[in-house]
Parts: C-alpha cells; sequence; structure tokens
C-alpha cells in the first residue's frame, strides 16, 4: 500500500498547500491514513455527526414547510369569517 506523503504532515509547520490538501481529503482517504485507532475514532464520529445533522436539517426542513401550509390555510379562514361578517 502507497504511504500517503500527508499522513506524517506536521500541522504547525505545514504550508498553505498542505493544509488545503488535507481540508479536500475525502473521510475514507483521512481513515486510511489514520494511523491510530484514536484517529480514525475522530474521523468516524466527525462523518455521523455530519449525517445526523443533516437528517435534522431535513426534518426542520420539512416540518417548516408543513407549518407554512397550515398557516396559510388558517389565514385563508380567517379571511373567509372576516368577510362573513
Amino acid at each position: 500500500m502507497p504511504q500517503n506523503p500527508l499522513a506524517n504532515i506536521n500541522l504547525t509547520t505545514a504550508t498553505d498547500e498542505e493544509l488545503e490538501r488535507l481540508k479536500a481529503m475525502t473521510d475514507d482517504e483521512l481513515l486510511r491514513s489514520a494511523q491510530t485507532l484514536d484517529l480514525f475514532s475522530v474521523v468516524e464520529s466527525s462523518r455521523r455527526l455530519r449525517e445526523a445533522l443533516h437528517k435534522e436539517e431535513r426534518a426542520i426542513k420539512w416540518l417548516t414547510g408543513v407549518l407554512v401550509f397550515l398557516t396559510l390555510i388558517l389565514i385563508a379562514l380567517g379571511i373567509e369569517a372576516l368577510r362573513r361578517t
């Protein structure tokens, strides 16, 4: 297996280009370059957190849509009730 040149990078002395290459790595590439189980768990927990936040974001958007729809119905019913009086 080829050695990843970024695997042994010192983050305090890394150049801007090296840091950008690190940021561009996918989760799988980060996991392959993780040399200990500690690093693996950090990458994996970050991935799981990002996944959970994405699911929560979708649920919030869906609920917001439902609330907007119900609000529009209430407004329409309120206008109709005002017209009758």
